[in-house]
């Protein structure tokens, strides 16, 4: 097994730009470094899914049957267009909401935008996981890169184990640092606090990018 070279492969392509650390970044950017982060943490727990399918054969099957493949791309892509058009109608239904409270009284002013609008941390995470799980792009990825620095002759499985185990943990190293740091230069820049309709247009501008880049790539 070529774990050194492995390694700095994998340290080029977590940086190379592509819909999940794009996600990460404008995440961190818009919302803070936690929920970057914990977006980050679900992005690289599914990459431990991927590997897994892949080492147990699954993911050459999925490959292998465009109707499945196929299948689970467009359910990806639905359900980022999901998320995109939700969180722009929230923002909305809160803003309606907010106007009629002000036109009736002032009382009630404690159910703001942001504790709907924010989602939780857990829903950031799970978020990460359904994108990663749901692009099967990944597992055809894996496919093509583990065999480059495997070794027929040994334990194809568990060093393919290794070898996504190791991806995980550099891609999560990646993400957290971009999230540290656009989630820093966010706050410096200050262009959108408490704009939570902006936000929401932002991210729902950003999903559909995402949702072009993997349909077209």
């Amino acid at each position: 097994m070529k774990l050194t070279e492995f390694i700095v492969a994998a340290i080029l392509l977590a940086l190379t730009p592509g819909p999940d650390i794009l996600l990460v970044l404008t995440t961190s950017v818009l919302n803070g470094f936690k929920k970057g982060a914990q977006l980050a943490l679900g992005l690289t727990t599914g990459v431990l899914f991927h590997t897994c399918i892949v080492t147990l054969g699954v993911a050459a099957l999925v490959v292998a049957n465009p109707l499945l493949f196929n299948a689970i791309k467009y359910a990806g892509v639905a359900y980022l267009l999901y998320i995109g058009i939700s969180g722009v109608w929230k923002v909305e239904q809160n803003k309606k909401r907010k106007k009629i409270q002000e036109q009736k009284a002032q009382q009630n002013q404690s159910e703001n935008l942001e504790s709907s609008e924010n989602n939780p941390n857990r829903k950031l995470y799970v978020r990460g996981i359904l994108m990663n799980v749901l692009n099967p792009k990944v597992a055809l990825f894996f496919l093509a890169l583990f065999p480059q620095f495997l070794n027929p002759d040994s334990n194809v499985s568990l060093n393919s184990l290794i070898l996504g185990g190791v991806f995980a943990v550099i891609t999560l190293s990646v993400f957290t640092g971009v999230a540290a740091l656009s989630g820093y230069l966010g706050q410096k820049v200050n262009f959108i606090q408490g704009n939570t309709r902006r936000i929401a247009w932002i991210q729902l501008g950003i999903y559909l990018f995402i949702i072009a880049w993997l349909l077209l790539v």
